[in-house]
């Protein structure tokens, strides 16, 4: 764990584990997808299939959507993969 991390991953897969018990898979799915990849919320909401390679597994962050209004940068206008 580093010190920006604020979950172990064992905290993390104790949390997805509860989830997937308690949630339907999709909702489980994304928490899992969240923790994992360590984009914001704002973040996750932007993406578009097309920003998404599974085979590479990779993605291209490089849109968010903020209080519903889609901003064609991230917060720190940086894009990454």
């Amino acid at each position: 764990m580093s010190l920006k991390d604020p979950f172990s991953r064992q905290e993390a897969e104790a949390i997805i584990a509860d989830m997937t018990a308690h949630y339907p898979a999709p909702i489980a799915n994304y928490v899992e997808f969240k923790f994992f990849t360590g984009l914001r919320t704002s973040e996750s909401f932007g993406l578009h299939w097309g920003d998404i390679d599974l085979a590479g597994k990779h993605l291209l962050v490089h849109r968010a959507i903020v209080r519903g209004v889609e901003k064609l940068n991230t917060k720190t206008n940086t894009a990454r993969m």
